[in-house]
């Protein structure tokens, strides 16, 4: 899903680093993210790849949401780059 977008998808349990194609689309998808109250954070190794690390303790309801805010910014990231 989003293969001009997202490069791999890695993790494990929760946590998950995203790859992107294109590390402008890092900082973009983040910010569209945090507008909807959900917090990412950056890797310091590599500026393409951006962390989800969601609690311990996280509802379905909750999953579902960071599901649709994260396939809203992605697509965001993908009409704004023009990929």
């Amino acid at each position: 899903m989003f293969p001009t977008v997202i490069k791999e998808i890695r993790g494990r349990g929760l946590i998950a680093g995203i790859e992107l194609t294109d590390e402008r689309a890092g900082a973009i998808i983040m910010a569209k993210l945090l507008e909807q109250k959900v917090i990412t954070a950056p890797t310091l190794q590599n500026r393409k790849v951006i962390r989800l690390e969601p609690p311990l303790f996280i509802t379905y309801e909750e999953n579902d949401y960071i599901t649709a805010a994260l396939n809203n910014a992605i697509k965001y990231a993908e009409e704004l780059l023009n990929i």
